[in-house]
């Protein structure tokens, strides 16, 4: 499959382009692993109509270890209210951001981050159709 790795990126497709995206990831033909900071006001924007794909990966400033979730649809409300705020503009915030921090935060978590393998993360968080 064809395999995309990104960091800091903004939304960056319409609901059309994330039903594609899925429809290659469902056909193992498209890998798609993105990286956030916490607080990365960034990773928000556009804020109507567009959509992040893939499997994203929070990383955090604290000892936190790294979260990662699926970015498509589903889950109860709880997980899907939680999901929209954390790619909330208001809850990244950051006037002061560095993007230097991602290589930090990066380093912080090389021991868990290595442990990844992006194929058995689309087995555990891929959704079933």
């Amino acid at each position: 499959p064809v395999t995309c790795i990104n960091f800091a990126s903004p939304r960056v497709g319409s609901k059309n382009f994330r039903t594609a995206t899925q429809w290659l990831e469902k056909r193992k033909m498209l890998r798609l692993l993105r990286f956030v900071n916490q607080n990365d006001s960034i990773t928000t924007v556009p804020f109507f109509k567009y959509h992040h794909v893939g499997i994203g990966v929070r990383l955090y400033g604290s000892e936190e270890e790294p979260t990662i979730k699926y970015t498509g649809k589903g889950g109860c409300f709880c997980e899907r209210f939680s999901q929209i705020w954390n790619n909330s503009i208001i809850a990244n915030l950051n006037l002061s951001y560095d993007h230097k921090s991602y290589m930090t935060r990066i380093e912080k978590d090389k021991p868990a981050l290595e442990k990844l393998d992006l194929n058995d993360l689309y087995k555990i968080y891929h959704p079933k159709d």
